[in-house]
């Protein structure tokens, strides 16, 4: 499932400076936790495409487990750029302190990581809008597809709520 890139690089009207972390914390097995936090530098919004940049730090306690992008981390952000670049397309303004405007429910997600990413900085995750169609007032149904550093590759359909 690679990820077609433009042909041209993006023109960007819009950068979003964000020093925030997201932390996914969960355990496979009791009391062996593994906490990854994704550290958020900034989004960069073209028409129909948003890139995220970041670097991450990795927790584990299980055996032998080495530093790397978890899948599930990688998913939980894919919704939040979508988020910040919905904000933005309809003029909603994007505030990360601020009250929620939008519902996003990834209702198909498909995921492949061929391979692991042990990077720790510098990354970029990448979010092409192949739809945004408004359904109704207030709704939409949205279809993307992305990569982290041209390697893990998710896609998805997503209704959307403006509340």
């Amino acid at each position: 499932m690679a990820v077609p890139h433009p042909v041209t690089e993006p023109t960007f009207h819009t950068t979003i400076n964000e020093r925030v972390d997201n932390i996914m914390q969960f355990n496979v097995m009791p009391d062996r936790p593994v906490t990854e936090t994704l550290h958020i530098r900034e989004y960069r919004i073209a028409d129909d495409y948003i890139e995220a940049h970041f670097d991450r730090s990795y927790k584990s306690s299980m055996l032998k487990s080495p530093s790397h992008l978890i899948f599930l981390s990688a998913v939980a952000h894919y919704q939040k750029i979508i988020y910040v670049y919905a904000c933005n397309r309809l003029g909603l303004g994007y505030d990360p302190s601020g009250p929620e405007v939008l519902k996003i429910w990834p209702t198909v997600v498909n995921v492949e990581m061929p391979r692991m990413i042990r990077n720790e900085t510098d990354l970029v995750h990448r979010v092409y809008f192949d739809a945004f169609d408004e359904l109704a007032p207030k709704r939409y149904h949205l279809k993307t597809h992305s990569d982290v550093n041209e390697c893990v590759y998710i896609s998805g359909e997503s209704p959307l709520y403006v509340l």
